[in-house]
């Protein structure tokens, strides 16, 4: 027996001893694999702030994103040297342990998002999330829900939309009128987001939403929520940043109890998943909507009726030259794609669906709701633009898409305020692929390139005087003098907002019935300089609120 005992003895000391080795050796592994990831850039040349070893650059990566105008530039002019042959500082940041090259030059930035597309194809967050969206689907699977997705914003089935966008800002322009005989100011940060969302929800979804005249519409309600409950520094997606590898694993076999998706978004998706079924069950006849494009992809519906009633497609997607640089050709007919490439799942149509939600109703009232801001502290610029709208429009109410086209200064006006405020302030994003090099920048697979977009739209160098209200930066004959990658509103190439031109047109169509018929003005309400939130996807005032006067013209 003592000698039974003994071995017991023996063996579970060895078993101890073989354990902490393991553990020991495992850890000292993880370590050595970090540092070594955390010293990349350095030995590819590249100078950055000093990072954090368990963190990397977090810290200052915040600190970058809570002032959009000035933080980019404090930290890149401090840490940031010139790499390769091109002028421009570049700089190593590290998000964990992932290394991140942050390019100010146009043309790195014009070669990683356009002219090398397919050497920088995806997003780095689309690894961690679960969703089917055109903004976390990777490589082919992008390329064929692109190609499904991009005929409903050609120009022929945006003229037919136009008709409901006018529907909706007559609403509009009914409440500024209630406004007006109570005598108290309009906050157009929420009325544009009621707007929006109406109009995106017909166009998108063909569904109707009376979000404006019924601000606790719970649609609107969901879509608000999702907006202020999301944090970059969230424990998820830190966790995701710190330890990917680990999420990456939860999520796919433990995604029942480590979703991404807040309960705010699996609500919009519950009433997202409705709206498809009814759908199926009840055809909506001759309809333009993106909804419609995709159920009969993912062959939920029938195409045959609906290819008979629809608009000829005259265009597909629209970059700087008007093609889709990059994505490559489309295919003669529908029966070609049909067996090169895979229909879209009903999981990749509900997410899509709610992606075009969001950002239709967010992007859009934010650009509208800045313009109409500096529209107000720039009356003389209000004042030129509505002595052109009054030249050009009658005094019918509809505003078609042919006539918002013949609006130049609006057009100006518009880029400027985009410029000014752009609705994703940031930074855009791309995974490099594989290992490359553009003009002596090294990018090694596995990396991350930022695109600071504040920081290229307050540039002296592209645009002098940054900080001053200038629609004329973006006259016609100025237009050829601006490099395509140093104006990031709607990101840049392939992966660029496949519905910008739309939220061009709505928000046009907005503001020249809008200036029609009013003068905007400040009053005691509207902030002098508007306080921005921090760690917010979008570029939120931190009152919540843009109050401005409306009085008839």
């Amino acid at each position: 027996m003592d000698g039974l005992f003994g071995w017991l003895h023996l063996d579970l000391a060895t078993s101890t001893w073989t354990t902490l080795v393991f553990v020991t050796t495992l850890i000292g592994i993880v370590i050595i694999e970090r540092w070594w990831h955390m010293g990349k850039l350095e030995r590819l040349g590249y100078t950055g702030p000093p990072k954090n070893f368990l963190f990397g650059n977090l810290k200052e990566m915040a600190r970058m994103n809570s002032n959009f105008q000035d933080g980019w530039k404090e930290i890149i002019d401090k840490y940031g040297s010139q790499v390769g042959n091109l002028e421009g500082k570049s700089m190593a940041i590290y998000s964990g342990r992932v290394p991140c090259i942050v390019v100010t030059n146009p043309e790195v930035i014009k070669y990683v998002g356009i002219r090398g597309f397919d050497k920088f194809r995806n997003r780095p967050f689309s690894r961690l999330v679960r969703s089917k969206n055109l903004l976390s689907l990777r490589d082919d699977r992008w390329r064929s829900v692109r190609h499904t997705l991009t005929p409903t914003f050609s120009q022929a089935k945006m003229k037919l939309m136009s008709q409901a966008i006018n529907d909706a800002v007559s609403v509009t322009l009914e409440i500024i009128e209630d406004h007006i005989k109570q005598n108290k100011p309009t906050d157009f940060y929420g009325l544009y987001h009621g707007l929006t969302l109406e109009v995106i929800g017909k166009c998108a979804l063909a569904i109707n939403v009376e979000s404006q005249r019924n601000p606790d519409h719970p649609l609107l309600q969901k879509c608000k929520e999702i907006f202020k409950t999301f944090k970059v520094n969230s424990f998820n997606r830190v966790l995701g940043t710190l330890f990917p590898s680990l999420v990456i694993y939860l999520r796919r076999y433990l995604g029942r109890f480590f979703s991404e998706r807040s309960r705010h978004d699996k609500k919009l998706k519950v009433d997202i998943l409705e709206v498809i079924e009814n759908r199926k069950n009840v055809p909506v006849g001759r309809t333009v909507d993106a909804l419609q494009l995709m159920l009969e992809a993912a062959q939920l519906v029938s195409s045959e009726e609906v290819e008979k009633n629809s608009p000829k497609d005259d265009s597909n997607a629209n970059l700087s030259n008007g093609k889709e640089e990059g994505v490559g050709k489309r295919p003669q007919n529908v029966k070609e794609l049909d067996k090169r490439e895979p229909k879209m799942t009903e999981d990749e149509v509900a997410d899509n669906a709610i992606v075009f939600l969001l950002a239709g109703y967010e992007t859009t009232s934010t650009m509208l709701s800045y313009t109409t801001y500096l529209l107000a502290k720039h009356p003389d610029v209000q004042q030129r633009l509505y002595e052109e709208i009054v030249q050009h429009l009658n005094e019918e109410e509809e505003v078609t898409y042919d006539m918002i086209n013949e609006l130049e200064y609006l057009d100006m006006v518009m880029n400027e305020s985009l410029r000014f405020y752009p609705p994703i302030a940031s930074s855009i994003s791309r995974e490099v692929d594989e290992d490359c090099e553009f003009e002596g920048l090294k990018f090694p697979a596995g990396a991350s390139v930022f695109f600071p977009i504040a920081y290229m739209h307050y540039n002296e160098h592209f645009w002098p005087n940054p900080k001053t209200f200038d629609p004329e930066r973006f006259h016609p004959s100025k237009r050829r003098d601006i490099h395509v990658a140093s104006f990031l509103p709607f990101g840049l190439g392939p992966r660029n907002c496949i519905g910008f031109r739309f939220a061009f047109m709505e928000g046009k169509i907005a503001l020249a019935r809008l200036l029609r018929r009013y003068c905007i003005q400040m009053c005691d309400l509207t902030e002098e300089e508007i306080k921005m939130k921090a760690a917010n996807i979008s570029l939120t005032p931190e009152s919540g609120h843009i109050y401005l006067r409306c009085v008839h013209r």
